[in-house]
């Protein structure tokens, strides 16, 4: 895992966030460059967590997009 995401990876061993799920918005999917979603799960390993719930989706915070979808996820969580 590379050292910058470990502090990620930190955060969700901490015993207080044990029942936290994990949303993450790539954002800027506008910009020629932006890593795509699957991209970003790859890059920080997302796969990788097995214990809790994680969604991670493409968002562009000037337009909008994407941010209905993330809030919608965190709603269905939160009746779960």
């Amino acid at each position: 895992m590379c050292r910058k995401f470990a502090e990620l990876f930190s955060l969700l061993a901490a015993q207080e966030h044990a029942n936290a799920q994990l949303l993450v918005f790539a954002n800027k999917q506008d910009m020629p460059n932006a890593k795509s979603p699957a991209e970003l799960t790859n890059i920080l390993d997302l796969g990788s967590i097995k214990n809790r719930e994680w969604f991670i989706c493409g968002t562009n915070a000037h337009t909008g997009q994407g941010l209905y979808d993330g809030l919608m996820w965190v709603k269905k969580q939160m009746k779960a």
